[in-house]
């Protein structure tokens, strides 16, 4: 049964106050933040994950409600390409190199690639990293021929993505996705998973509860026999 405590006490109702109370008129109070400004001479901003915003000043003659021209829209959409690019990760040319009109070069997609490759590289050693610390910190931690498949497998492809590294960059891209994708796949294993939230002690301390709460009846049990055949043994005698 729940009930509703509270605690009261003299001061609470008796204590003077440390400043007289103030009217507030209904309204809105500006902070801080609201009253500092941040001047920029950039008309876009990014939001990580979720995308680009451009803000686009109409020209003052233009009438309301008519549609822009395509012209005025030129340096919204490259400011829209910029931020794709951004938000995919596709690195900066560098200064020296001269570019066409082209909104991604080959120099940018390979590095591209390099570095999805690299990043995956990275996320496999941690994954594998992380199921042998898990093996080594809970005791008797099943694992079964397929989580054990799974992290060969990924060994392999983390070894061939090394070895083609210098061979194909595809190649390079394609071992080292599946090389995450078998660790990760590995250290997921519903049996792992199950045993990590549910350990073994865990069982042991629920089963026990169950035995301590059937111990009386058992004991019940065994007393009421004992009596039975101490009464039996008794008129066997009589008799």
């Amino acid at each position: 049964m729940l009930h509703n405590l509270t605690i009261e006490s003299q001061v609470q109702f008796h204590a003077p106050l440390a400043f007289p109370p103030i009217s507030i008129p209904d309204g809105y109070g500006l902070t801080l933040e609201d009253l500092t400004v941040h001047p920029s001479s950039s008309d876009a901003f990014l939001l990580p994950q979720w995308g680009g915003i451009v803000i686009h000043n109409t020209p003052a003659d233009l009438p309301e409600n008519s549609p822009l021209p395509p012209s005025a829209l030129d340096s919204v959409f490259s400011t829209f390409a910029n931020q794709l690019l951004a938000l995919l990760g596709v690195p900066n040319l560098p200064p020296d190199i001269q570019t066409d009109d082209s909104a991604l070069t080959g120099w940018q997609l390979d590095a591209l690639l390099w570095q999805r490759a690299l990043q995956n590289g990275e996320g496999t050693q941690d994954t594998l990293k992380s199921i042998l610390k898990l093996v080594d910190q809970i005791d008797n931690m099943p694992v079964g021929k397929d989580v054990k498949g799974d992290i060969q497998d990924s060994l392999t492809a983390l070894e061939q993505m090394y070895a083609s590294a210098s061979v194909s960059l595809n190649d390079t891209l394609h071992q080292s996705a599946d090389a995450l994708t078998l660790a990760s796949r590995a250290l997921f294993y519903p049996g792992m998973l199950a045993l990590l939230y549910s350990p073994a002690e865990h069982k042991y301390v629920v089963y026990i509860g169950l035995l301590l709460g059937a111990i009386p009846v058992m004991a019940t049990t065994v007393k009421e026999i004992r009596a039975w055949r101490r009464q039996r043994g008794e008129a066997g005698q009589v008799e």
